[in-house]
């Protein structure tokens, strides 16, 4: 199950990244879409979205509905000024001073 059970699709979980990939709000997003999407490759945000929904529903037909790890362990994601600022100010607290890229 999705979200520990209380759904079966992320799209029913409203505050998933899901929903913010698929349907991006107008204010407050919490995902820099541009970056992501250019990050990982695609030319367009439509192109991008549609691999994401393809992605996730080729994880929940073989059963992995629950957490994925490489997905959601990341502490911090962004560009490297931003991650060396988190790393620096986190540091050990975090166990994470030696992290490389």
């Amino acid at each position: 199950m999705v979200r520990a059970g209380v759904v079966n699709y992320p799209g029913q979980w409203k505050e998933s990244c899901f929903s913010e990939i698929q349907a991006p709000p107008k204010r407050y997003a919490i995902i820099d879409l541009q970056g992501l999407t250019e990050s990982i490759g695609f030319v367009g945000l439509n192109d991008f979205q549609r691999a994401h929904r393809q992605w996730v529903e080729q994880g929940l037909e073989n059963g992995r509905g629950c957490r994925d790890e490489s997905w959601s362990g990341s502490i911090a994601v962004g560009s490297l000024p931003i991650v060396e600022k988190i790393k620096s100010e986190l540091g050990a607290k975090a166990g994470i001073a030696s992290l490389s890229y």
